[in-house]
């Protein structure tokens, strides 16, 4: 549904929505092949990113990224 797809989302008072499939059907796609967004500007060449952040994104070209475990909503106080 929201696969590949760049939004923002905000939070308003009122029902929660039952179906987003409709919504998301408006949104433009990001492309397949890329980290950008749909409407994003080419305004960064890589080698000018922040070493960290190419770090990050080979990473991600070679599947290597990893995270911290996530904390379980019991350990939350």
């Amino acid at each position: 549904m929201a696969d590949h797809t760049t939004f923002e989302l905000v939070a308003e008072n009122g029902p929660a929505h039952v179906d987003l499939e409709p919504i998301f059907e408006t949104l433009d796609r990001d492309p397949v092949d890329s980290f950008d967004g749909a409407r994003d500007q080419a305004n960064m060449p890589d080698d000018a990113e922040p070493d960290r952040v190419r770090q990050d994104l080979r990473a991600l070209g070679a599947n290597k990224l990893s995270y911290p475990a996530p904390v379980p909503p019991s350990a939350v106080k």
